[in-house]
């Protein structure tokens, strides 16, 4: 696998209701057309008594292959509206170190959204911008990933120094993946490979040299994104 790319790691819910239609949007992570279909499945069986169930979704790591379904709303009004929300996704700068980034949309996810009517027709760009906020809102709420080579470490200290490392990582913006106290503070941690060996040194300055660092794998993993714009 080759280049870094963003995806939805964790399940978003999201509602909105205009003019007493709600609309319910669910954003997943998806790898297969088989996934995709037993996402909207899951979807129809949970709102059995709704009638539009529509959905964008991008499968492939560098969003090659996309499909929407308006499902029976009027053409361009609920499909393409999710669809652009899901390549528009843009990471906030600090997950590029500051800047514009060269990655945007999402890859490899869904999102569904299903409209029960309230009584009152919404119109063509009622219903486009409709779909749109609640896709928006699914999305805002899901967890998001930027899939990139990783380097994959811990580093053990002793305790007095515990405090000021896991200090400079969250000023760093690394959240160790779990931290075993035993004879010695074991931090395990996960970041793009490109950061390794600057992470490691700044660890073992700050341990005075006595951080035993021990390299576990270097491999894709999902990075969490700590915030997101649209």
């Amino acid at each position: 696998m080759n280049g870094d790319y963003y995806t939805i790691g964790t399940e978003g819910n999201g509602e909105l209701v205009e003019k007493k239609s709600r609309f319910l949007a669910t954003a997943l992570h998806v790898t297969s057309e088989a996934e995709v279909q037993a996402a909207l499945e899951a979807e129809k069986k949970r709102y059995y008594d709704a009638r539009h169930h529509c959905y964008a979704r991008v499968l492939g790591s560098s969003g090659q292959d996309v499909r929407s379904s308006d499902a029976g709303e009027p053409t361009g009004t609920a499909g393409r509206p999710i669809l652009d929300v899901l390549q528009g996704y843009v990471p906030p700068a600090s997950d590029e170190g500051g800047g514009e980034s060269p990655l945007k949309g999402l890859c490899d996810c869904i999102i569904i959204v299903t409209r029960y009517f309230g009584g009152t027709l919404l119109g063509t760009g009622g219903l486009t911008r409709a779909y749109s906020g609640a896709a928006k809102a699914a999305l805002a709420d899901a967890g998001i990933v930027r899939m990139c080579r990783c380097c994959v470490f811990t580093a053990a200290v002793e305790y007095s120094f515990s405090d000021r490392i896991q200090y400079l990582l969250r000023q760093e913006k690394i959240t160790p993946e779990d931290v075993v106290y035993t004879d010695k503070v074991t931090l395990h941690i996960t970041i793009p490979e490109g950061r390794g060996d600057t992470v490691k040194k700044l660890i073992i300055n700050a341990a005075d040299g006595r951080a035993a660092i021990r390299d576990i794998a270097l491999e894709y993993r999902g990075i969490p994104v700590s915030a997101e714009k649209f």
